[in-house]
């Protein structure tokens, strides 16, 4: 299952899975995002709906052997101003792992930022100031990604789980 499929980590999830073989089933919000191979390719199931529907998701887990998930805030200036103080997609993490617990499914592999804090972390200026901005320009965001984190250490203790923790991706 790949979640975040329609941006461009998760394009490029979705194109290093095929290269592997492996078959597909995409989670989106808005299916017309995705490019049109992708759409019609034999080894790619598209179910549209919302993480915030629990029996949606619960469903659409059933049956996967793991998870990528590229899901992240959107990084735009007025995205920053105008992101949800509700911490969305912390809440649909925590409705992902229900699911896996429920269906056994043990891998996920997501995308995180250095937001999330590590015991092994190790003090870089370059890092904190990063970070620091985040939080300032945009909070609801940062505290939506520190949120991820702690959803996943918190209930994903029986999980093999992986978070990817990169600072910028731009291209």
């Amino acid at each position: 299952l790949v979640l975040g499929a329609t941006g461009p980590i998760g394009l490029q999830l979705i194109q290093e899975a095929l290269e592997a073989q492996h078959s597909l089933v995409l989670l989106v919000r808005s299916p017309q995002k995705l490019p049109g191979w992708i759409q019609t390719h034999p080894s790619i199931t598209v179910v549209e709906g919302q993480l915030t529907d629990a029996e949606l998701v619960d469903k659409t887990v059933s049956g996967v052997d793991a998870i990528l998930s590229a899901l992240g805030p959107p990084v735009t200036v007025t995205s920053g101003i105008t992101y949800s103080s509700h911490k969305p997609l912390a809440h649909a993490y925590a409705l992902v792992v229900e699911a896996m617990k429920k269906h056994g499914v043990k891998r996920l592999l997501l995308l995180g930022t250095a937001s999330m804090k590590d015991e092994h972390d190790k003090f870089s200026v370059v890092f904190a100031t990063l970070v620091t901005g985040v939080a300032l320009f945009a909070h609801n965001a940062y505290r939506d990604v520190v949120a991820i984190g702690e959803t996943i250490r918190a209930q994903g203790d029986s999980l093999d789980w992986t978070i990817v923790r990169v600072p910028v991706l731009t291209n």
